[in-house]
């Protein structure tokens, strides 16, 4: 650290001739003294007082006027030149106190540069953690924690792996998250393309050990090509200890250290009661100790030279889990195979585990001394604080935490399918993956007892999208409603499987969406009416220049929404195996919210072609598709009152645009009679955009007929 610029310059000629030597920052060993070196040990601010009171005081008072008459100091005003011996008294007491803050702060520097140079005496300290951007509250978490818990943070340099959708995000999140230490370059992210789509088979917490980023610590050794050591850790814990100390460890010739967790066994880990498992189990002792994989120690110059590669042991035994249900959960059981009494145990305190579970948490004084707090169980301390157990610590780490979550940037797209309409459905997840706030795809599949097609996760690979498959055992479209569970964020897209939509619209939607997050954001509007002599009836025409619902081929919601949907036990059962669930939920959404109408964004959408009458919209006229949904509402009507639905909220804009700053909604009223996506006689005619590049030689639209 240079301090020239930050100290006073004392070091005059006039001022060395009194025998005081200052010292300067790179003067290490330096130490105030009076002609000779000091041995006794004492620095500046021990040296000073002792002076005071001896004769040597003297020495330094007259030494002092001498410098503050001879140095080259600008003087005016009350600190002019004094002309009485009162004023020289009181100015030369107050000179020893400006000297002996001189003193003072050229120690502290002194220090303070020493403990700089503490960085580069150190070894670097390299930290892995695997991500996407809606983990990024428990990476800050982890990353705080390991800086303030370092007696040497410039030593840290994180190393983080994540999909090359969310890279460029993830950056521009560290460095305002961390600018100091992006700066320094702290910070350095690695793209992980997926080598394979991974199924678990565990549906109950499939959502976060399903991606394929969980398996990113499989190829560190080709990933981080040039180290030869990594400590990996999870984003769901806090550091609470020097990570250096980790890093240290000797683990003799073993590749990997880990923390054995003898509360859990191979025995209820992997499927032994399987007649087909218990084959490939047989050399595995069932009493064997699991260790858990969320804090690893890599000893990568020795897993990059042994034979056979780990990284093809790994996801041997992954992709034998396809088809053999060998265990249920994620990426480690593939690594207690593989290192199979062959890891070296760390200290237990590097991983206390189970923190956020109520029966079986760690205890105050546990906690405490943790090196490592590991929430490993569903909750999150992000997502149930402060509920969840010693949330308070993880909070400590990250004080916006709430504010953060709400700031999320990403939406999930759910599209349920039978499965009989693949080619609209791969160019679906071909034009989608242009949307950089896209998080994931969920494909609802109820072509019940038919896996999903390979040829899916090649196309959603190829473009670079995550996807995932929730096989559904029944036909029932509200599926795509009772999904909440397996949704990382709090923004959905619902999306049928052969339409499209420009990706300017879709952003927009997203955009109003954040505004008005209690509300459903969508593209086509229809409106439901009561008559006191025909009763209840369903259009696609505005007549009355205003619209009530929209319908669920797009739009967006929020997954809390979803959530009080499925706890509806009676809707979801009056829903069963019937096309109602779209209008279901916008009655539920303004039931929850107070009476908010829905908000429709205008948009150029279209479908596409296909040569499957598959869905009954597709079979039917549109004057008995009307006649169907007039039905549900009639049928809705005594779940949610006919009085609610009488009163229920009215639309009467379509939101067009943000002004240029995109502040501003721009809206324009509803035209009386108008009809999205539909003609006077209810006929769809949906209008046919210009064709736009959607990843593939194919015109956007091919007119059917």
């Amino acid at each position: 650290m240079d301090t020239r610029g930050r100290r006073r310059q004392v070091d005059s000629p006039a001022y060395r001739e009194s025998g005081v030597h200052v010292s300067h920052g790179n003067d290490r060993n330096s130490s105030v003294r009076t002609g000779r070196p000091n041995r006794s040990g004492c620095d500046a601010r021990d040296t000073m007082p002792m002076l005071a009171g001896t004769v040597l005081g003297i020495a330094l008072w007259g030494a002092t006027i001498n410098y503050m008459l001879t140095a080259q100091i600008s003087l005016s005003g009350e600190d002019a030149v004094p002309q009485s011996h009162e004023q020289l008294d009181d100015w030369a007491s107050s000179s020893v106190k400006k000297l002996e803050e001189d003193l003072r702060g050229d120690s502290d520097m002194r220090k303070a540069s020493e403990d700089e140079s503490k960085a580069d005496y150190f070894p670097t300290v390299h930290v892995a953690l695997t991500l996407t951007l809606s983990h990024s509250i428990g990476a800050i978490g982890v990353i705080n924690s390991s800086l303030q818990n370092s007696a040497t943070p410039k030593a840290l340099k994180f190393h983080l792996v994540s999909t090359p959708l969310d890279r460029l995000r993830l950056q521009t999140a560290l460095s305002h998250a961390f600018p100091v230490e992006s700066k320094r370059g702290q910070f350095n992210i690695v793209s992980f393309n997926e080598r394979a789509h991974v199924t678990v088979r565990d549906q109950k917490r499939g959502k976060d050990l399903s991606k394929n980023i969980v398996y990113a610590r499989y190829h560190f050794g080709e990933l981080l090509a040039d180290l030869e050591r990594v400590i990996y850790l999870d984003v769901d814990l806090i550091v609470q200890h020097d990570l250096l100390d980790l890093w240290d460890t000797d683990m003799g010739t073993q590749v990997l250290g880990a923390v054995q967790r003898c509360r859990t066994r191979f025995s209820s880990s992997f499927g032994y009661g399987d007649k087909g498992a218990r084959a490939h189990l047989a050399k595995f002792e069932p009493k064997e100790c699991v260790f858990n994989n969320g804090v690893l120690l890599y000893n990568l110059k020795l897993w990059r030279q042994a034979s056979p590669p780990l990284v093809d042991e790994l996801l041997q035994w992954t992709t034998l889990n396809l088809n053999v249900p060998l265990y249920s959960l994620g990426s480690q059981p593939p690594f207690n195979l593989v290192f199979y009494r062959k890891y070296f145990k760390l200290d237990p305190r590097w991983n206390i585990m189970d923190v956020g579970d109520s029966t079986i948490h760690p205890n105050t004084q546990t906690a405490d001394e943790a090196h490592i707090l590991h929430w490993n169980g569903a909750e999150k301390p992000w997502k149930l604080a402060p509920r969840t157990l010693y949330s308070e610590k993880f909070t400590r780490y990250v004080p916006r935490w709430e504010s953060m979550l709400s700031e999320s940037d990403d939406f999930t797209l759910v599209i349920v399918t039978q499965g009989q309409r693949l080619e609209a459905l791969e160019q679906v997840l071909r034009h989608v993956s242009g949307c950089e706030q896209l998080y994931e795809v969920l494909l609802v599949w109820n072509q019940v007892g038919v896996p999903c097609p390979a040829a899916l996760f090649t196309v959603a690979a190829q473009v670079g999208i995550e996807m995932r498959c929730l096989p559904q055992n029944q036909n029932d479209v509200q599926a795509r409603l009772l999904v909440a569970s397996e949704i990382a964020t709090e923004a959905v897209l619902h999306h049928d499987d052969d339409a499209l939509i420009r990706l300017e619209d879709m952003k927009l939607a997203f955009k109003v969406w954040k505004r008005h997050r209690d509300q459903i954001v969508g593209f086509e509007p229809r409106v439901h009416r009561h008559d006191p002599v025909t009763g209840w009836s369903y259009g696609f025409h505005l007549s009355e220049g205003y619209y009530t619902l929209v319908i669920g081929k797009f739009f967006f919601i929020s997954r809390t929404m979803m959530e009080k949907y499925a706890a509806d036990t009676d809707l979801v059962e009056a829903n069963r195996g019937i096309f109602c669930e779209d209008i279901s939920i916008n009655f539920l959404v303004a039931k929850e919210n107070g009476g908010k109408g829905c908000i429709v964004v205008q948009s150029n959408h279209w479908e596409l072609p296909t040569n499957s009458s598959v869905g009954l919209s597709t079979r039917i006229s549109s004057a008995q598709w009307s006649k169907l949904r007039q039905q549900c509402v009639g049928r809705l009507s005594h779940h949610f009152t006919d009085g609610f639905l009488r009163q229920f909220p009215r639309t009467s804009h379509i939101v067009i645009a943000y002004d240029s700053t995109w502040n501003i909604l721009v809206s324009r009223p509803v035209t009386v009679g108008e009809s999205i996506c539909s003609n006077a006689k209810g006929v769809k005619e949906c209008r046919v955009p210009q064709c736009q590049d959607v990843h593939d030689r194919k015109p956007c639209y091919i007119p059917h007929g």
